[in-house]
């Protein structure tokens, strides 16, 4: 169904972005079509609309069409009191980014093709919809070959922002100040809240399961323990730091596959949450949300193997003398396991839901709100099956262990 037209996308903003930086070049607008991107509860950092367009090269010759994807900034109140002082992040890296990484290498093909827009908190993209992308279902998450296309694309991305980091240290660090995981008073006071009652619920849950009853007291009354562990973890690491998405689940990239249904390509989405420091980070997250149970339990190792050794590539590719050893990426993964236990407590429900997520009531200032949003999420079905497969595979990867041996050493 066509959508109202916002009045700032009018026909000089879409001539404009046909132009492209082309000056010498002019366009008539003839006829634009407005769509929604996504469905809803898949997205809600921001607005996405997909723009039809109609037009002409000088106002002659034949109609020609292209099909756009333009995004602004979120409208929900909850989400802009979180991250409203970060609009400017994703227009900053699709324009000073990127650019950036094109010349570093012609190759690079991480991200969606941009085109200019002369408003400066809106981006336009390349439609992958219409190049034949796909998003995958979040709720069925993503198995070995998926996943697979995920890490060689994001070691590419990371490796590229070393490249960039020694021409210009300032835009990479800049882009990736915390925005989410921090202990700082304000926006991000909201986000830790609902991390720690989801946490608790965590707790509760597991308090009712034998096999993981001597793990639910500690992680209840230490919540807040966990949360410092996961913000000390996300900071710049020793070993190598890079510019990553922060944010890798299944909505934030979209996948082509061939005629027998064989995915080949992915693109990454969505830059709103990148984070300088370790780019483990990023695998942490994707594996603990959107990967298969399959992967978690059989090919995580597989995984970090082809990671590291694209990435160390693409760092020689780039001309950087850094290297990431796999003793070090297994370090960075243990590390980081008060993360992933966070991920798999407050976000894993969420994302293999079928229902619509309420931002607002997860970012409630009443605890009782966020705590009953938790529960509809920690439902009958998804605690009989769901939850027992995941928490038997945290157990397997040692993180209850190393968090509660962590909050322990500190009492």
């Amino acid at each position: 169904m066509s959508l109202d037209r916002p009045e700032w996308l009018d026909d000089t903003f879409l001539s404009t972005c046909l132009q492209n930086g082309a000056a010498y070049k002019s366009f008539v607008v003839n006829k634009v079509d407005i769509t929604s991107v996504l469905p809803p509860g898949s997205n809600f950092g921001g607005c996405l609309w997909r723009v039809h367009v109609e037009y002409q090269e000088n106002g002659i010759g034949n109609t020609q069409s292209l099909s756009l994807v333009v995004k602004k900034p979120t409208e929900i109140e909850s989400m802009k009191e979180a991250y409203g002082q970060f609009t400017m992040v994703e227009p900053t890296f699709y324009k000073s980014f990127m650019p950036q990484a094109y010349k570093i290498s012609p190759n690079i093909n991480f991200a969606p093709k941009t085109y200019v827009s002369s408003v400066p908190d809106v981006i336009i993209l390349e439609d992958l919809k219409a190049c034949g992308y796909l998003m995958a279902d979040r709720c069925r998450m993503l198995d070995f070959d998926h996943c697979r296309l995920y890490v060689v694309a994001t070691a590419s991305f990371h490796a590229v922002s070393v490249a960039i980091h020694k021409i210009q240290p300032n835009l990479v660090e800049s882009l990736g100040v915390e925005k989410t995981f921090s202990n700082d008073p304000g926006p991000a006071a909201l986000i830790k809240r609902y991390n720690l009652v989801g946490m608790r619920v965590l707790a509760d849950k597991m308090e009712l399961l034998d096999e993981y009853k001597r793990y639910s007291n500690i992680l209840r009354n230490s919540a807040s323990g966990v949360w410092d562990l996961a913000v000390e973890a996300l900071k710049p690491s020793a070993s190598l730091n890079t510019l990553h998405q922060g944010d890798p689940w299944t909505p934030n990239m979209m996948f082509k596959y061939d005629s027998s249904g064989k995915v080949i390509d992915v693109k990454l989405l969505d830059f709103q949450q990148l984070r300088y420091s370790s780019p483990v980070n990023d695998l942490v997250f994707f594996l603990w949300t959107s990967a298969i149970h399959d992967v978690r339990e059989s090919k995580l190792e597989d995984l970090y193997q082809i990671y590291c050794e694209t990435l160390n590539e693409k760092l020689e590719e780039f001309g950087c003398s850094e290297r990431l050893t796999y003793e070090q990426l297994l370090e960075n993964v243990k590390i980081l396991s008060p993360f992933a236990l966070l991920m798999c407590a407050v976000f894993y429900p969420v994302l293999t839901s079928q229902r619509l997520l309420n931002p607002n009531a997860l970012m409630s200032e009443d605890e009782i709100v966020v705590r009953n949003e938790f529960e509809i999420y920690y439902n009958k079905e998804f605690c009989e099956y769901l939850l027992l497969r995941i928490l038997k595979q945290i157990k397997a990867a040692g993180i209850f262990d190393y968090v509660t041996g962590k909050i322990q050493a500190q009492c």
